[in-house]
């Protein structure tokens, strides 16, 4: 955790970009510890969950860094239409952040699966995603995207500390994991999962 987490952060850390790196680290960090936290509940883990959920939303940085003017019309036009960034920067840019982070990947020669993971994991039982040779069937992408929205969840229950965050509704596709997820809940501090955040950014921000 610690080497993947400074590695990542060292690598964007001379980016012009006007991001909230504080905000932008805490959240993607958060993924990455409640994706283990996820893959536990069906397997063994080996380090690819938790630099996937790292890495899941980095092409974000990738587009406001190169593409300043852009991202910003980005940013007005999910406010205005109530969506996600990816939905207007496809329209804007003709990819999103998804495929931007996925090539970023590919060009880190980073595992496979954790490139899939990164590209698809707004919509991870995309027929491209599950066609592709060597595919773990959407599980990574899967376990990310519940992470994802698990985060969110987090992040808006700080005053609300012991309150378990469920898996139900989240999304969809953890359906899929039934037979191998036992409990379909997860028993999250909400201020000890903050604490422990923090804990992993320590120093680097």
């Amino acid at each position: 955790r610690i080497a993947f987490t400074v590695a990542m952060v060292g690598a964007f850390a001379g980016f012009s970009a006007k991001i909230d790196w504080k905000k932008f680290w805490f959240h993607n960090v958060l993924v990455a510890r409640l994706t283990e936290r996820i893959v536990r509940l069906c397997r063994e883990v080996d380090g690819t969950e938790y630099l996937s959920g790292l890495l899941h939303d980095i092409g974000k940085v990738i587009v406001e860094h190169y593409f300043p003017s852009e991202f910003e019309r980005i940013i007005i036009g999910a406010i205005e239409k109530q969506c996600s960034h990816a939905q207007v920067e496809t329209t804007i840019l003709g990819v999103d952040h998804t495929q931007i982070g996925a090539a970023m990947c590919l060009q880190m020669q980073i595992h496979p699966h954790i490139r899939r993971a990164v590209r698809f994991h707004h919509d991870p039982l995309c027929p491209e995603h599950l066609a592709e040779p060597g595919s773990d069937g959407g599980f990574l992408a899967i376990c990310v995207s519940a992470a994802d929205q698990v985060a969110n969840q987090v992040e808006k229950l700080r005053k609300e500390p012991g309150k378990p965050v469920s898996l139900a509704g989240l999304a969809p596709a953890l359906g899929l994991l039934d037979a191998k997820m036992k409990p379909r809940t997860l028993d999250l501090d909400v201020h000890t999962e903050i604490s422990k955040t923090e804990g992993d950014l320590s120093g680097l921000l």
